[in-house]
């Protein structure tokens, strides 16, 4: 399996600031409670389950295509084989 970090952004109308700054905000209290990986797992959770992770051989590739600003030693915004079931 191959594995490499391809993150989703969201975009906003930059003349209303306060839209993302409040999607911004609301996603980290998700994902400081735990709803963002509850509705994650919910919708993403069969596809992830049958694709049977835990039993490939993973190569990790570098994504050299990232924004410099894109958090990559952020480990709670990118899933991990221990998050999954």
């Amino acid at each position: 399996m191959l594995k490499y970090q391809s993150p989703i952004y969201f975009f906003f109308n930059k003349d209303n600031p306060e839209i993302a700054k409040a999607v911004n905000e609301g996603l980290k209290v998700m994902r400081k409670s735990g709803e963002f990986d509850e509705l994650f797992f919910k919708y993403n959770g069969d596809f992830i389950k049958n694709a049977h992770l835990h039993d490939k051989i993973i190569i990790e590739l570098k994504n050299n295509q990232l924004p410099k600003l894109t958090p990559v030693d952020d480990k709670s915004l990118w899933l991990s084989l221990e998050q999954v079931p």
